[in-house]
């Protein structure tokens, strides 16, 4: 499924900064992704769903997203981290794409949350992370 995605600046508005647009444009793709996301919450999924068969008969159904397939910009987009920076690990950006036998430490979403919840931008940038 390709989604389509609208530009993320646009300069022909006065007074509207680009940062802000950005920001904006991010949530959006997140909210559409909720959306189409939705049924397969675990609510939904734990009642199940209603489908047609191949047979013609009507079925319940129980569908598990098991996959998703998307490139560095792609998981960038969804996780809301900076383009430059790892989506799996906490590596510096000029280490990127190295080998190293040092294991970097994973993210830690208790970290990203509570900085969220702060809205430290600080904190976020120092993450590599966006605030949306």
């Amino acid at each position: 499924m390709l989604l389509p995605i609208g530009p993320k600046r646009v300069n022909k508005i006065p007074r509207y900064l680009v940062e802000k647009q950005e920001i904006q444009a991010l949530q959006t793709v997140h909210d559409v992704i909720r959306h189409l996301l939705r049924p397969l919450s675990d609510a939904a999924c734990q009642k199940g769903n209603e489908m047609a068969c191949a047979d013609g008969n009507i079925r319940l159904c129980f569908p598990k997203l098991f996959c998703w397939l998307a490139n560095h910009m792609e998981i960038a987009t969804i996780q809301g981290i900076v383009n430059n920076h790892c989506p799996t690990c906490i590596i510096p950006t000029d280490k990127l794409g190295e080998y190293s036998e040092i294991g970097y430490p994973t993210h830690s979403h208790e970290d990203y949350t509570a900085a969220y919840t702060k809205s430290d931008a600080a904190s976020l940038n120092d993450y590599g992370m966006k605030n949306i």
